[in-house]
């Protein structure tokens, strides 16, 4: 009787090292430019400018805390290191899951469905920090709450028309951090 072979099971951290890097490659290759990434616990953010707007793409990312990670699907806690394999194994499926995303977001642009930015626009970076789909939801959920229409879309303030560049969002971002 033949001895049973374990598969040799992906690095998953290399694994999400490949997707950022797919990410990173596709809006660069799309023409987006000052690009950065932040990586935090429990998010990670996309940074970058196209044709002049800063655009943020952030995704939540699964914690240790998540009760769907605690507990398996029967129902028992899982242990600490199946838990970080749990982990390790729903960060890999938010990472693919942002790939694919911009992938056809871009794929809609280069085929000529929309342009790139319209494919990215609720992501657009506003004159106050938020995005265009922060604003909106919050818009969008007073509207429910009172039954009226927002008043107005957000507008530049009267001073100014500079719209926050890469460095002043990834310090919204990380407050309190110095730049490298």
């Amino acid at each position: 009787m033949a001895a049973k072979r374990k598969l040799a099971r992906p690095d998953l951290g290399l694994e999400s090292s490949r997707l950022r890097s797919q990410i990173e490659s596709r809006l660069l290759e799309a023409g987006a430019d000052q690009l950065g990434v932040a990586v935090e616990q429990a998010r990670v953010s996309f940074s970058f400018r196209l044709d002049n707007v800063v655009f943020r793409l952030t995704a939540r990312m699964p914690d240790r805390d998540d009760p769907q990670l605690i507990r398996t699907p029967s129902g028992r806690t899982r242990t600490k290191a199946q838990l970080e394999s749990a982990l390790k194994a729903a960060r890999v499926r938010t990472w693919k899951a942002l790939a694919a995303w911009v992938g056809s977001c871009v794929e809609a642009a280069d085929s000529g469905v929309m342009d790139l930015a319209q494919a990215f626009s609720w992501c657009v970076v506003l004159p106050d920090g938020r995005t265009t789909g922060e604003w909106l939801e919050e818009e969008l959920g007073q509207a429910a709450a009172s039954g009226r229409m927002p008043a107005s879309i957000p507008a530049l303030p009267a001073q100014t028309d500079r719209t926050p560049g890469l460095m002043e969002v990834i310090q919204e971002l990380f407050p309190g951090d110095e730049p490298a």
